[in-house]
């Protein structure tokens, strides 16, 4: 396993401003001003997209190195048994179980308003924008950002409790050895996919929605590929806690019920 990074920036960094990180590239998008994207019109591309009947295929390397693979149906998720009911302080020590894990949120930005200035002043790690370059105030409310968690942290606690209780599709947790600018650039490799007829589109893998959709359709090769250096992927909410792990190319499933 590799060992752990220093964290990238920090939230006093100006290089982690979303004026100045945030970026999508023109390539690839679908017609359309791209400051006024329909965020449920990008999810139904991606749920399409994703589903056994209509493969896709990830572009997983820069540009000039990517290889294609097709999000054809072959993986079967392994569904463990429901855990013994736990509590939530319980389910978050869960996520810092391993020395030398680091704990991030990715955090759909328009499913949280104002999030850029509540990062700004937040008892994080560090943060960054999973576009890259600069983006407009708009398309900057509407971007993925990478958040790492500390483990005792006011924000952390928001995300836990508040946000996974009202928001219901606020965004993931990722547990990885990777330090924030190395799982980044993973990261950011997801968020473009193309359909078998060439069309490129990015793809809002971090919607819970497509996320659900996405891990049960891909093959041993493409679970492996996706988690790359990905130790789990859970899903928190007011009432459980869905946790997924790749293991030898399978898809492990467990739901954890809160207690209480």
């Amino acid at each position: 396993m590799t060992a752990p990074v220093a964290p990238a920036m920090n939230r006093n960094s100006a290089a982690v401003r979303p004026n100045q990180r945030c970026s999508s590239t023109s390539k690839g998008r679908m017609s359309g001003s791209p400051g006024k994207r329909n965020v449920e019109g990008w999810i139904l591309m991606g749920l399409i997209c994703v589903c056994a009947q209509h493969p896709a295929s990830f572009l997983r390397k820069p540009p000039a190195k990517r290889t294609l693979f097709s999000l054809t149906s072959g993986a079967r998720p392994l569904e463990c048994p429901l855990s013994t009911p736990s509590s939530l302080p319980q389910q978050k020590a869960t996520l810092w179980t391993q020395p030398d894990a680091h704990v991030y949120a990715v955090i759909d930005a328009s499913q949280v308003p104002g999030l850029t200035s509540l990062l700004a002043t937040a008892d994080i790690q560090g943060w960054d924008c999973l576009h890259r370059g600069a983006l407009p105030p708009d398309e900057a409310d509407q971007a993925p950002y990478l958040v790492e968690l500390k483990p005792e942290s006011p924000f952390t606690d928001w995300l836990l409790q508040e946000a996974s209780a009202t928001l219901d599709n606020w965004g993931v947790l990722v547990v990885s050895p990777l330090g924030l600018r190395p799982l980044r650039e993973h990261l950011r490799d997801l968020n473009e996919a193309k359909t078998p007829q060439g069309q490129r589109f990015t793809l809002r893998w971090y919607d819970r929605r497509i996320l659900r959709a996405l891990l049960p359709s891909c093959s041993a090769p493409q679970l492996q590929q996706f988690f790359g250096p990905i130790t789990a992927i859970a899903l928190p909410t007011a009432h459980d806690w869905t946790w997924w792990r790749e293991s030898v190319g399978q898809l492990m499933t467990d739901t954890r019920t809160l207690a209480g």
